[in-house]
Parts: C-alpha cells; structure tokens; sequence
C-alpha cells in the first residue's frame, strides 16, 4: 500500500498534511524493512529451536551410556516443544539482532534492484553505468549470502551456549578459519540434501498419482 498513488492522496486529503517523495520513499523502506525483519526473524527461531532441540538429543538423549536412548517411541515434538519454549523465552533479542542485520542487507539489495530498473534508459546509453551496476548488485549479493551464512551458524551458538548474537559470530568465523575443509563439506552435504528434498518428493508424488490414475478403469474411460 505504501506505493499506492491513491493510499497518499487519501492520507494527504484526510490529515491535511503534505507529503513529498522523499517521506513516501522513508515510508516505504521503512515497511519492507520490518517485514523482512519478522521474516527473517521467524525463521530465526525456527532455526534456533531446531538446533537446539538437536543438541539436546545428541548430548543427553543419545549420549554414550545413557539412560535415554535414541529411537524411542515418539516423535520428538516434546523435545522441540521445549527447545521452542528456551529459544522463545531466552535468546529473542539475540535472535533479532541477526535478523535485522539479514534484513537490512535484503532491503539494500531491493533498493539496488529497484535503482537499476528506475535507470535501464541510461544504462543502455552508458556501458560503464552498466556495468558498475552489475558489479554493485554482484558485491550486494555475495554481501547477503556471507551475512546469511554467517548469521545462521551464529544461530547455532545462540541455541548450544546460549550466548550473545555478536560473540556467536565472533566464533563461527573462528570456526571457519580453524576449520575450512570441514565447513566446505558441510555446505556440500546441506546442498545435496537440499537437492534430493527438493526433486524426490515431487517426482515420488508423480509418479504415485500416475499410476494411480492409471489403474483407475474409472477415470481411464473418461478418455484422460
């Protein structure tokens, strides 16, 4: 609604007040900044509960030698219930530092985004403008996805150590200097899962409902 003509004429109408372009602008930054900021904010928690409902099972529940064993009957949501209820009542702050630093660095890359539409015209007249916006939306992008990377690991130490947002990052990037070849086969292993998450449900979904439709005398009558 902040980039509705009729939105502002109405608010100038209603409240009798003039609003330049530069307010509309401030206005509108300013609400794609905090909904991405919940956005990112939400999985945040998200991520924390999961984390920490994982450490919680590694070093208690499947620990060597103890009482609770892995594979038990259930489905671990009383775990994450509780990881949740830790996350949600302990570490919100350092959660939303996080996402607001994500956050802010997806709202400059809008803006980037939108400043490269709003100058196509002289972009075409200008190959260095061209190509110095190219290499600012390049620098933008490899910014957010280092931020993202180095935020999400922070995540983790939030949720283990229950520690601050910032000296979360101080050691993931000790963590990344001390340990670089591991790191790298991580992200190399999170990348393959998520690829065979994202092709193997749907073509398991396919191919079920193929044959399932297939079988079917009913609908194969129909001439489908």
């Amino acid at each position: 609604w902040t980039l509705d003509d009729e939105v502002w004429a109405k608010v100038k109408a209603d409240q009798s007040i003039e609003v330049t372009w530069k307010q509309e602008v401030a206005v509108t930054s300013y609400c794609v900044l905090v909904l991405l900021w919940l956005i990112n904010w939400v999985a945040a928690i998200a991520w924390s509960s999961m984390s920490c409902a994982v450490a919680y099972w590694f070093t208690y529940d499947n620990a060597p030698g103890a009482e609770h064993q892995c594979c038990k009957t259930g489905t671990g949501l009383a775990r994450l219930g509780s990881a949740t209820w830790t996350i949600a009542s302990k570490h919100l702050g350092s959660l939303a530092v996080g996402a607001f630093v994500i956050a802010l660095c997806q709202t400059l890359r809008l803006g980037m985004k939108l400043l490269d539409s709003m100058t196509q015209d002289a972009q075409d007249k200008n190959m260095v403008l061209k190509l110095g916006m190219k290499c600012v939306q390049c620098c933008m992008w490899c910014l957010q996805k280092t931020v993202e990377f180095v935020s999400f690991y922070g995540y983790v130490y939030v949720a283990i150590e229950g520690c601050s947002f910032c000296w979360a990052c101080k050691q993931t990037f000790q963590l990344v200097l001390s340990n670089p070849g591991q790191v790298s086969v991580n992200q190399v292993v999170k990348l393959l899962l998520s690829f065979l998450m994202t092709w193997s449900n749907p073509m398991l979904c396919a191919t079920l409902c193929f044959y399932t439709l297939d079988s079917d005398a009913t609908y194969a009558d129909k001439g489908y």
